[in-house]
């Protein structure tokens, strides 16, 4: 295939072209795109592929205690390969994820994928022996300081997809979900996969979404750390043997694969883009029209929808929630007993919503409640471990101890919130929803408010958190949708009724009192902790925005996000500033926070900047903004406060 690649019409154009430009021989400039290939390329199959089905099998079971996979769905891969091109799109949240897909398919006879990875791992000997014979071919993060390498590994690409020999594993997120939730797609490699379909070379591409899901993720310290601005260790061989031999020490429970129904690429475009005739030789990188362009984006975004569908809520992260809310509430301990209740009655929510949970840490029906509250404790201890524990395991009277030192709390707060943000998906809208409720309401969970009100604070949520979540919005037509399925949830769960009396108002079931309404209160705070603290880090950006001088009508040409993420950084935004959530430590957090600001105009372009990559912060608009994620915040502190400590449990058995 690398034959083919180089002797490709626009690959020697673009050797002659470069050739003349730099005042070499073409043979000289051609040498170095053979080179380029020799690093990039695969080399899938012999001794590699061999030492792969060998190896894994071994490391697989003895990291993981099962593997869950349906071999229905595995048909799924297996017709779909038989059909034509086909394009292997698992979600990203393990360096596992790189072999877990070829692993499975190697041990049923499917043909392996060709895997699109980071050129990091080409200059790591024989790591980078063993990803190449397993498929694996390498991308730099940029193309921009050398076009031969684009021409190289675009025609490389489009030549896989249009021989269609074997299928083209990469990740549609771009990068490992470091804090536990989905990303946005980064559609630009999609862009490259389907051009053979959209120039007619191809009848059709089937994308196969793959939801893989980890009961404990080996590298959750490492993700945690680097969240707080710890810089990850340099990955290479020393490192990885290093990480490999102490990860087959640890057992880390299930591993659920679950394969969705391919996405055909020719159904989605019917009636939305003109396919061109295939006049163009691959390679061509010729630029999308608004119409292409909104095609490939929505393929991604339906890809990690589906991931979202297809993804196991598993018994640690909903542990990790609660655990959460509980300190979040101020408590100093939490009795386990009272824990794994909790954590049946969300797991039901969870099903409720119309998503798989895998209870087994609660239903195994041979362990005795003491092992497995000893299961889940030791799980603890271990996420807790590399600082002084901020949930500190008391044993003795079966309860989990808060911390409130700063320094452990920020780093394990961090760590039970990865665990957490697994369920974001799950109850993202609902949040919304009663993230605008407190706000229209000051923080009262009873009476009547209009639909109109919160539609619009519900608006301003959704703007808000439009990096944060991975939601459907492209219009205010998504946005009502959105807003209409937050209220038929919570309606359908018994947590929000439609007053009669009041035409275009709607209450919480609170009315009643007792524990039924003491449970909608508990669950309303349940729902507003997974996106409180992200609002609390916006508002503490503005404020700083405002309070720095030096950032008034002063131009950041091309570091804007980097400064302010340092000046915001530990220990200014949790101490002195009044955040109470050390989740606005997350350099995630950070990140999408300072995103949020110049997407709503609180920081513009600099009109004196002809390059436009200078931000001045536009004052009037971020002390206006600053009010509203004040009253934001200080209404939804007010709710959390009318709780009594509770958390999930006390619903009636028909209100989830």
């Amino acid at each position: 295939m690398k034959d083919d690649v180089v002797k490709n019409e626009k690959v020697q154009e673009q050797i002659r072209r470069m050739a003349a430009a730099e005042g070499i021989s073409i043979a000289r400039m051609q040498k170095r795109a053979v080179a380029i290939l020799d690093r990039m390329g695969h080399n899938c199959g012999g001794t590699a592929l061999k030492f792969l089905g060998y190896t894994l099998q071994k490391v697989m079971f003895s990291i993981y205690q099962e593997i869950m996979i349906e071999p229905s769905e595995v048909q799924r891969i297996v017709k779909a390969i038989q059909d034509g091109p086909v394009l292997i799109l698992p979600n990203h949240r393990s360096y596992m994820d790189f072999l877990v897909i070829s692993f499975f398919m190697y041990s049923l006879g499917v043909p392996v994928p060709a895997i699109a990875a980071g050129e990091d791992f080409a200059d790591m000997s024989f790591i980078s022996w063993f990803l190449r014979g397993s498929g694996a071919f390498f991308m730099p993060r940029s193309f921009k300081e050398n076009p031969l390498y684009w021409i190289c590994f675009s025609t490389y690409v489009d030549t896989l997809i249009s021989n269609a020999d074997m299928p083209m594993e990469f990740f549609v997120e771009g990068t490992r979900a470091r804090p536990g939730k989905s990303l946005h797609p980064k559609v630009g490699l999609l862009g490259v996969a389907v051009r053979p379909f959209l120039e007619r070379r191809v009848g059709d591409i089937l994308l196969i979404p793959i939801s893989i899901t980890y009961e404990q993720r080996m590298e959750t310290h490492l993700y945690a750390r680097e969240m707080l601005g710890i810089p990850k260790p340099k990955e290479g061989l020393g490192t990885t043997i290093a990480g490999g031999t102490s990860v087959v020490k640890t057992r880390h429970g299930r591993m659920h694969c679950k394969v969705g129904v391919p996405i055909s690429a020719r159904a989605r475009a019917e009636g939305k883009v003109q396919r061109e005739l295939g006049t163009l030789t691959p390679g061509e990188g010729k630029p999308y029209d608004a119409a292409g362009k909104k095609f490939i984006l929505d393929l991604g975004y339906e890809v990690v929808h589906t991931h979202q569908k297809l993804f196991v809520i598993t018994v640690p992260s909903m542990f990790a929630s609660l655990v959460l809310l509980h300190s979040d509430q101020g408590a100093q301990s939490i009795p386990v007993d009272q824990l794994l209740k909790e954590t049946a009655k969300l797991a039901e929510a969870v099903i409720f919503r119309g998503h798989t949970v895998d209870l087994h840490l609660l239903d195994n029906k041979a362990a005795s409640p003491t092992s497995i509250h000893e299961t889940l404790l030791a799980d603890l201890h271990r996420w807790m471990r590399p600082l002084s524990p901020a949930a500190e395991l008391v044993k003795g009277d079966r309860t989990v101890a808060m911390s409130t030192v700063h320094a452990d709390k920020a780093f394990n707060t961090i760590l039970l919130a990865h665990c957490r943000n697994e369920l974001l998906h799950v109850f993202a809208v609902e949040s919304l929803f009663v993230l605008a409720w407190a706000t229209v309401s000051g923080g009262v969970i009873t009476g009547n408010l209009p639909t109109a009100a919160l539609f619009e604070e519900f608006r301003f949520m959704l703007q808000l958190l439009y990096t944060e979540v991975v939601l459907p919005v492209y219009c205010e037509a998504d946005e009502r949708k959105l807003f209409d399925q937050a209220i038929r949830r919570l309606t359908a769960s018994g947590m929000l009724k439609s007053h009669g009396k009041h035409v275009g108002k709607v209450c919480f079931a609170t009315s009643g009192g007792g524990s039924d309404g003491a449970y909608v209160l508990h669950f309303a705070n349940f729902l507003s902790s997974f996106l409180s603290p992200y609002v609390q880090c916006c508002a503490n950006v503005t404020a700083h925005l405002i309070a720095d001088e030096s950032t008034v009508g002063t131009p950041f040409p091309g570091v804007f996000l980097k400064r302010m993420h340092k000046e915001l950084g530990w220990p200014k935004a949790l101490i002195g500033r009044g955040c109470t959530s050390a989740e606005c430590l997350s350099q995630d957090t950070l990140k999408n926070s300072l995103d949020a600001m110049v997407r709503l105009g609180a920081v513009v372009n600099d009109v004196k900047d002809a390059s436009s990559k200078g931000k001045v912060v536009d004052v009037g608009v971020t002390r206006r903004l600053s009010d509203r994620l004040t009253t934001v915040v200080t209404s939804v502190a007010k709710l959390n406060a009318s709780g009594d400590g509770g958390a999930v449990t006390g619903a009636p058995q028909s209100r989830l």
